[in-house]
Order: C-alpha cells, then sequence, then structure tokens
C-alpha cells in the first residue's frame, strides 16, 4: 500500500497517493498499539513472516524476532509518513500539511528526511493563501475554503473506463421514461449539443431537457423528490424527506433510533440504504466553531453516507459480483465536471478521513476491497458535487436546510437566462419546476446553477468554473461579451488622436 501510494505520487495523482499512505498509516500506527487487537495482531504476524522468510526461514529467539519487528515497523512508520507529507504538499493542502508535519516532528524528530519543509516554511505558505484570499472578491466563507483546503486537477482517472464514465443506453431509456411520466408528457430526455460537450471526457454522453408542447408561463414542467436528503437540523425531521414531524407523529425504525414521518418513507429508505446504515453511530467530527462552511461540508459528507449506504446495500442485494459501485443506480445517472481545466478543493479530512471511516462504518474492509477505492470514492464526490441542490427551510436559521440530489433537475443543463424556477414543495424534499417565461415545443430547457441572477458577465463566468470548467457561452454571456467588446472597441476609438 505505501508503494502504491508512492507511485501514484510520481504519476502526479497526489489525492491518490494521500489516500493509500492513510490507510497504510492507519494499519502501521496499528501494529504500533500495544492494546493487542486482532488488526493489531494480523499487521504485526504479516511484518514477521516478511522478516522470517528474508533471514531465510532461520530460528529465532521471541526477543530477537520482537526486536527486529520492531525496528522494521518504525524504518515503515517513517516512510508511509513521509509519503503521506509530500503528498499533500503536491495538493496544496497546507493546512494539513501543517497539522500533519507537526506529529510526525514530534514522533520523529531529527529522523524526518531533509528535504521535507520545516513547518515555518508551511506555515508562510498558509499566510501567502490567506493574504490571496483577502485580496480577492470572495465571501467569508469562499475565503475559508480557499485557505483550509488544497488544490487538484479534476479529470477522469485512468481506470475509469467507457462503461463507468458514460451511462449506458437501457439507462437513458429509464431516465426519459421517468421524465416522461413526472411530467406528464410535457418534457422528455435527449442528447443535447450544449455547451457541455466541450467536455471530451463524456463523449456524447451530454443530455438535456425538452419542452414536447408549447408550455406557458408559470407553468409547473414537473415535481422531483429525492430519497437522499440530509438536513442541518435532523433531530425533529423525518430520515428521509426532511419534513419536520411532531414526537406523538414519529414512525421509529423498529431496529435503531432512526425516526420517519410515514410508514411509506420508512419503506422508501429501507430500499435506499437504511438497511446498511441502519444502528450505525457515525460522527461527523472536525468541523471547527469558526469554520463558516462546516453546516455545508456536514451535509456533503452526511450525502456521501447516504449514497454510499446505497450503493453498499445494493451491492449486498443484488446477485452479480462483477457490479462496480459507480454503476450503481443512483451514482451511475450523474456526470461529473471533467473538463481537464477544472480544479477543485481537497481536504484530508473531507475527502480521505471521513470517506474511509464511512465504509468502515458499513462495515467495508477499506484495505482488501479496492471497489471502494480512493480514485472510485473521489469519483463520487465530484459527481455529487456538481449535482447537489441546496434548499433552504427557514431563512432566519442557517442550519434549517435541505441538502438532496433530485434525479430529474440533475439532468436540466445551465443557462444565464435560464427558462424555469424551482422552489420547494410544502415542507419536505420535493422541489416544482416552473416555467419563468413561454416556452414553444422542442426547444431546449434551462435552468441556472447561480443563485444570483443580477451578477455581471466576469462574475457569473467565474462563479460557473465550478460546474463548466470553461467560460458559459450560453445565449446571455454571449451576448453581453459581444457588447462588451464593441463597448471597448468604441472607448479605444475615442482615445485614439
Amino acid at each position: 500500500m505505501a508503494q502504491r501510494a508512492l507511485v501514484l505520487y510520481a504519476l502526479g495523482s497526489p489525492e491518490l497517493s494521500v489516500g493509500d499512505a492513510y490507510k497504510a498509516r492507519i494499519l502501521i500506527d496499528t501494529a504500533q498499539c500495544t492494546d493487542g487487537n486482532r488488526l493489531t495482531d494480523d499487521v504485526r504476524l504479516v511484518i514477521g513472516m516478511k522478516l522470517f522468510a528474508a533471514a531465510g526461514f532461520q530460528q529465532q529467539s521471541s526477543l530477537e524476532v520482537i526486536t527486529e519487528a520492531d525496528r522494521e515497523i518504525e524504518a515503515l512508520a517513517l516512510e508511509i509518513w513521509t509519503i503521506l507529507l509530500h503528498a499533500l504538499a503536491a495538493a496544496n493542502a497546507y493546512k494539513d500539511l501543517a497539522a500533519t508535519m507537526k506529529r510526525a516532528v514530534t514522533l520523529f524528530g531529527d529522523k524526518l528526511p531533509q528535504d521535507m519543509p520545516d513547518l515555518g516554511a508551511i506555515r508562510h505558505k498558509i499566510h501567502v493563501k490567506v493574504e490571496a484570499a483577502q485580496q480577492g472578491l470572495l465571501t467569508a466563507k469562499e475565503r475559508q475554503v480557499s485557505v483550509r483546503t488544497g488544490s487538484i486537477f479534476s479529470r477522469p482517472y485512468p481506470w475509469l473506463t467507457t462503461e463507468l464514465l458514460q451511462r449506458p443506453g437501457k439507462l437513458i431509456s429509464i431516465m426519459t421514461e421517468q421524465m416522461n411520466y413526472f411530467s406528464e408528457g410535457k418534457c422528455t430526455i435527449r442528447k443535447s449539443p450544449s455547451q457541455q460537450s466541450l467536455d471530451q471526457a463524456l463523449g456524447d454522453d451530454v443530455l438535456g431537457v425538452y419542452a414536447t408542447r408549447d408550455l406557458s408561463k408559470g407553468e409547473v414542467l414537473f415535481k422531483d423528490s429525492t430519497t437522499t436528503a440530509v438536513s442541518g437540523s435532523e433531530k425533529d425531521r423525518c430520515a428521509l424527506c426532511c419534513t419536520r414531524v411532531s414526537t406523538p407523529n414519529r414512525v421509529k425504525c423498529a431496529c435503531c433510533w432512526t425516526f420517519f414521518c410515514s410508514q411509506a418513507c420508512l419503506a422508501a429508505a429501507s430500499l435506499t440504504g437504511h438497511l446498511a446504515e441502519c444502528g450505525s453511530s457515525m460522527i461527523y467530527a472536525g468541523f471547527g466553531k469558526e469554520d463558516h462552511t462546516k453546516y455545508t461540508r456536514r451535509a456533503r459528507a452526511k450525502l456521501l453516507m447516504r449514497y454510499l449506504a446505497f450503493i453498499v446495500q445494493h451491492m449486498r442485494t443484488v446477485d452479480n459480483p462483477h457490479l462496480h459501485p459507480l454503476q450503481v443506480h443512483p451514482i451511475s445517472r450523474l456526470t461529473p465536471k471533467y473538463t481537464g481545466s477544472g480544479i477543485v478543493p481537497f481536504s484530508l479530512l473531507d475527502d480521505i478521513v471521513q470517506p474511509l471511516s464511512m465504509l468502515t462504518t458499513l462495515g467495508i474492509d477499506i484495505f482488501a476491497d479496492l471497489c471502494f477505492h480512493t480514485w472510485v470514492l473521489m469519483t463520487m464526490r465530484l459527481r455529487l458535487k456538481n449535482n447537489i441542490v441546496g434548499l433552504t427551510l427557514n431563512a432566519a436559521n442557517n442550519k434549517d436546510y435541505v441538502h438532496g440530489l433530485f434525479p430529474l433537475m440533475a439532468v436540466l443543463n445551465h443557462s444565464c437566462d435560464s427558462h424555469v424556477r424551482y422552489n420547494r414543495e410544502a415542507v419536505s424534499a420535493t422541489i416544482a419546476l416552473r416555467a419563468v417565461r413561454d416556452i414553444v415545443e422542442g426547444e431546449g430547457i434551462f435552468t441556472s446553477y447561480l443563485p444570483d441572477q443580477d451578477m455581471e458577465l466576469l462574475e457569473r463566468r467565474a462563479s460557473l468554473m465550478a460546474w463548466l470548467g470553461t467560460e458559459c457561452m450560453c445565449s446571455r454571456c454571449v451576448k453581453e461579451e459581444k457588447c462588451m467588446r464593441a463597448e471597448d472597441a468604441a472607448s479605444m476609438r475615442v482615445m485614439m488622436p
């Protein structure tokens, strides 16, 4: 595992190197424990057998074996920590690097390689990032994300085959049938020549929503529900649809403390991952009190846990040993942003520690089960991040929100001159999509990925980089760009003598 982390680092995938190095660190930390648990015994046994074979299977005293094993474990620990530190530096995760380096200095002192950056140099880089964030036009939340996280390139990994990257025809047919049903025949799904087709990694697997008849302004196109929503205030909300439920009306799960608003929600949850998640005690720790993004981060962590539970439950119940996690229905229907210019934030806690803890909670052997390798988890997180929808339930309470993935909404492409707006239905995690202007039959239907429709051109394009990975070329942006260039040309003519 440590060697694979080293290879991945050399191949230019620091985030994958961090994942393998962190798992190797768990193993080596376990080997150094003295509580005598099974994993500790297994790790020390493997190391002992390796040393026994290296000595030509010659008989040694117990003291000699233990002493040599301790030396080997210490050498391996130093190697693993060194790889982890180098990988974090390559991922520009200086906050994580500083915390990891501080502990490494405590453990190894002068034994650390001379080429490792010292804490002073790391803190200087963090200070530079803070100054750069403060000089930019960023909100408090955006500044915290910029300083707290590292940055990696968003790209399809070499192991992401066409079968895992693109949606099969059968799935597209199912999605089309669902759109026709829930829109009552008003909308359909088909391949789209939208600006997102600039993404070469997705090939022609770019879908769009189209009107099948003339639609009037204010008309409801469809209602979309999610079975994987999370709320920031889950204490009094249904675990499935996030409807607020009073204590007398709660429907409690028979085998854990989770409650729902109805038997229907309990039954739906049992089919979409709750059986795998039931009784788990996943703790979403590590979010500081001063972290303005902690509610969003916790929500995304909970959402990932829901999807992992769904996938694990599905893989355990479907008689298909070759089924890959990325081929399970909730994830396979989503597409990520895979343009080469895309840079996404990276965090040791959010991207490595929490997902591995979730898998362990769900009974997955994170050391042996390569179905859930780091590249698979990173791909899932990219798909979730690119399709998540946030709904505010109470404007006066920033904890009172719902984050979820809405399967029909996820097919809509972006335009800054959108055709529709969505709003939450009643108090549940159901949204209604309404036309904001007349739409003619055959016209593509677009939504806006931006919360503020009054942003200027440059500000919109900068914000949309997170989804499109390139400059937005919708009709509104193209028109405003032409006007801007014409105004600049006119200004230049006035200034010329």
